[in-house]
């Protein structure tokens, strides 16, 4: 594309509810743009996945916030979702492992108060799901730190939980040895660092000053809304930041070259230092390097380093 966009990342609300989604997927893999889904799962029919990944998507990102039903579904709200999430990837992993190997199943689990504790059944669980990669991440958005984890809680999930993630992931069958210790290291930074950082990490302050020099997200990233609205970040979303143009009045490229769009680039705002984004992460589950290595070029979430950048990191 003339804005050398590399992906499309499809996200809600529940994007499965836009009936013309199938033709969103078909578009983006037209432009030859690495796509991704990221649902809930609850609206995912067999005939909508064949759909969309006959469309071109490439990739499909599942929430679980738990590892039982009674679990998962208190934390959605949901009755039920459990089940429509399971059913989903299941449904996912039948198509790539019959007709389409490359398509890459994600899923995330956001790290909370009400949660952590659950990581090891978590863990276990995406392993009997087979699903290529899962992610960890940390909270956004909980200015009022109603979910958020406490000094306390970090301590017993570094102490406690992630010791026994990590005994977990031992014992899971990994496509290389490689795969395994670069997941266990990923793991075992969660919430790592310093007393200073993880208090500050408590009070949901990820980076220690306003505006990150290293954030990548504003030169390469633009989220659009279905009102048209174009923010530079997902922090913008959860607060009152700045709404830098809509593409409904002027045309995408006059607003990420505008001079609004390279003040923030350049220095951010308040609201910076609450932004993890940069910090989450996947592991890798049954995916292979070779399933792995696109993503170092075209990675689905350029606020994010790419799977294969983190595994860099940890070897």
């Amino acid at each position: 594309m003339g804005l050398g966009a590399r992906s499309l990342h499809v996200s809600g609300g529940e994007p499965t509810l836009y009936p013309h989604l199938a033709d969103l997927i078909r578009e983006g893999d037209r432009l030859n743009l690495y796509t991704v889904l990221n649902t809930n799962g609850s609206l995912l029919t067999p005939d909508l996945a064949q759909d969309l990944v006959r469309g071109g998507l490439r990739s499909v990102i599942i929430s679980i916030h738990g590892d039982s039903a009674e679990k998962h579904d208190a934390i959605r709200q949901r009755a039920g979702n459990f089940d429509e999430v399971i059913r989903a990837v299941e449904m996912l992993r039948e198509l790539r492992d019959t007709s389409r190997p490359k398509l890459l199943i994600s899923t995330q689990t956001i790290v909370t108060r009400n949660n952590y504790a659950d990581l090891p059944g978590i863990i276990d669980l995406v392993c009997r799901l087979d699903v290529d990669a899962h992610g960890l991440s940390y909270i956004e958005g909980d200015f009022d730190l109603e979910h958020s984890l406490t000094m306390e809680d970090i301590g017993i999930l570094r102490n406690e939980v992630l010791p026994e993630v990590v005994s977990r992931l031992k014992r899971h069958a990994f496509k290389n040895v490689i795969l395994k210790w670069a997941a266990i290291q990923l793991v075992s930074r969660l919430y790592g660092g310093t007393i200073e950082r993880r208090r500050d990490m408590s009070r949901g302050i990820y980076n220690g000053r306003r505006g990150d020099a290293g954030c990548r997200t504003p030169a390469g990233f633009v989220m659009i809304l279905a009102d048209g609205s174009v923010l530079p970040c997902n922090m913008v979303e959860y607060t009152d930041g700045p709404i830098l143009g809509n593409v409904k009045t002027s045309r995408l490229e006059e607003i990420i070259h505008s001079e609004r769009w390279l003040d923030f680039t350049r220095n951010g705002y308040d609201y910076c230092r609450n932004c993890p984004t940069h910090m989450h992460f996947h592991i890798p589950i049954s995916a292979n390097l070779r399933k792995l290595l696109p993503l170092a070029r075209r990675n689905p979430a350029y606020e994010q380093k790419s799977i294969f950048r983190r595994l860099s990191e940890a070897m």
